[in-house]
């Protein structure tokens, strides 16, 4: 056998499978890290539009509170259906400034739009009670 007819056989025997093998192998690594890339690139957009919305109803809540609620107390009026009426104020402040975008992010990843903003409204109200 010639050195030519042995490195043929070798390539034959022993390389072009492993080129199969290989190429499997990388398909697959390269699809899990496609995957992986995917999947962090949505949880950095799921964030970024979470700390939106979360930053707009912070300041939903305390520009309601300044312009509202405040002036209330002072004059000894702030009842429940003024109560009511500013968190009514304070919702329609973000739905307002709240992008297409974000609410349909915010719905997909909590269900409800709605039962969100009030869960949010609620707990800023109450972390501006305790300050």
């Amino acid at each position: 056998m010639t050195k030519q007819e042995m490195v043929n056989f070798i390539l034959t025997v022993c390389v072009i499978p492993l080129i199969g093998t290989v190429t499997a192998y990388l398909i697959s690594f390269l699809k899990v890290k496609t995957s992986q890339l995917k999947q962090a690139v949505s949880d950095n957009v799921c964030q970024k539009y979470i700390d939106i919305a979360v930053d707009i109803v912070s300041s939903a809540v305390i520009t309601v509170n300044q312009t509202f609620v405040d002036e209330l107390k002072k004059g000894g009026k702030f009842t429940k259906e003024r109560q009511q009426e500013a968190f009514n104020k304070c919702k329609s402040i973000i739905l307002l400034m709240l992008s297409e975008e974000v609410k349909r992010v915010i719905s997909l990843l909590y269900g409800d739009l709605d039962r969100w903003i009030d869960t949010k409204i609620e707990a800023f109200v109450n972390i501006g009670k305790k300050v």
